[in-house]
């Protein structure tokens, strides 16, 4: 993978620092699925779409908007692709090594992923780690996390998946905090981002705003859980 390898690196830790934050907002529950193994107690019910996806998307997000500012890529004057190129001799030496979003912002990898959901039915079930639902059936097949918490935050906000829903979910569990929040349970959610997914052709770009436009500061206030934090009797 070459230099670009670093970036590989430097997006798991951010990925797991921020499962730190979420298991932080957990206090004495695991933020799991019951259904999940082994031995994990009482937990708040939480779906992996929403554990990873949302763990996945803030590393993209952060190492975009800190990209110029790593060592790493100052002391060897790496670039972001400004007019295109991807995984090309031509392209950013970070695109030879993995990272899509830093790429191009997911652009192909959300086509890709429309057009293997089209081929393939086209159903998305956000079910557990073992494709379990809360209603106890399995089924498949688990869909895109990553994306899926892209569209969760199209539909509603950043605030919503990283600030609101991890304030909630010690007191109200997971499914509940959710669709307080944002307005339907998962099973609907999973429904409407199925039919997202099979709306249009695969070949078109996605729409303006479903990846973020804005840097951090103004997708999110993660400080406001201290003025307000998690645990507190919920409304």
């Amino acid at each position: 993978m070459g230099e670009g390898f670093f970036y590989q690196v430097i997006s798991g830790w951010v990925h797991e620092y921020f499962h730190h934050f979420q298991r932080a907002h957990g206090l004495d529950k695991m933020v799991a699925h019951s259904s999940d193994c082994c031995g994990l107690g009482e937990t708040v019910d939480a779906l992996p779409f929403w554990i990873e996806g949302s763990a996945m998307v803030f590393p993209d997000v952060f190492l975009h908007e800190n990209f110029y500012d790593l060592n790493h890529t100052k002391r060897n004057g790496f670039q972001l692709s400004e007019t295109g190129e991807y995984r090309t001799e031509n392209g950013p030496v970070v695109c030879q090594a993995f990272d899509d979003y830093l790429c191009d912002k997911y652009h192909a990898h959300y086509q890709f992923t429309k057009n293997s959901h089209q081929e393939n039915g086209g159903i998305c079930y956000l079910g557990t780690r073992d494709s379990i639902g809360l209603d106890g059936v399995r089924r498949e097949r688990q869909c895109d996390w990553r994306l899926a918490a892209y569209y969760l935050a199209y539909i509603s906000s950043f605030q919503i998946m990283w600030v609101d829903i991890p304030r909630d979910m010690h007191g109200l569990g997971f499914p509940a905090a959710f669709k307080k929040h944002v307005g339907m349970t998962a099973d609907e959610f999973a429904e409407s981002y199925s039919i997202f997914m099979n709306t249009g052709s695969p070949a078109d770009p996605p729409p303006q705003g479903f990846f973020p436009e804005k840097p951090l500061s103004e997708l999110v206030d993660f400080w406001s859980l201290k003025d307000n934090p998690s645990g507190q009797k919920s409304n």
